[in-house]
């Protein structure tokens, strides 16, 4: 059976937290998303934001909010599980927190535009554009996870599956190497009989 990023961020499997998390992590459609966000503009963004504020840690390689690290995919699951999820929540918080009452009150009151409503309503499209930003990078995410999944990578044992997802069982890596390379017919050690 072919593994997907669609079984393994399933929500078949967790508690009800787990698969409501899952559910709304996951892209349904990564290729479709990606063309969207594209057009809505997250990529210019990205760029603008890496050339900026992602320049802290632009040359480490250790894994951060801004960083996958090295690319393997136990640090792709932990960046889409991980770091976007944080992220995301966290413009969420900030959009909903400072943004969206001060909008309802300028809205209601009448009031012209000042520059006060004009510094919260950028704040507000950044804070939206981060979001988009994140779920851009998930989709993403999904893609590249299908593809070393189909070729056989797994994760260690040192993963942390704290959002229960499906993952492939490991494989030895040598088996991994012979599948992948099409040298499935030579036998190491001894031959089966």
């Amino acid at each position: 059976m072919e593994t997907s990023y669609k079984v393994i961020f399933g929500t078949h499997k967790g508690n009800l937290i787990q698969r409501l998390l899952k559910f709304w992590i996951m892209p349904r459609m990564p290729r479709l998303e990606i063309l969207v966000y594209t057009l809505l503009g997250v990529g210019i963004f990205k760029r603008v934001l890496m050339n900026t504020v992602g320049r802290i840690d632009k040359y480490s390689s250790h894994q951060t909010n801004y960083n996958i690290g090295k690319l393997n995919l136990k640090n792709l699951l932990t960046f889409a599980t991980s770091q976007t999820m944080f992220n995301e929540g966290w413009h969420l918080f900030a959009f909903l927190a400072t943004n969206l009452p001060y909008l309802i009150t300028w809205w209601n009151d009448g009031r012209p535009l000042s520059a006060t409503t004009v510094f919260f309503l950028v704040l507000s499209v950044i804070n939206i554009y981060c979001v988009m930003l994140q779920r851009y990078n998930r989709a993403r995410i999904c893609l590249v996870v299908e593809r070393l999944v189909s070729k056989g990578h797994t994760v260690d044992s040192s993963y942390r599956n704290w959002l229960a997802l499906d993952l492939p069982d490991p494989v030895d890596e040598n088996e991994r190497l012979m599948k992948e390379y099409g040298l499935t017919h030579i036998y190491v050690g001894r031959s089966p009989q």
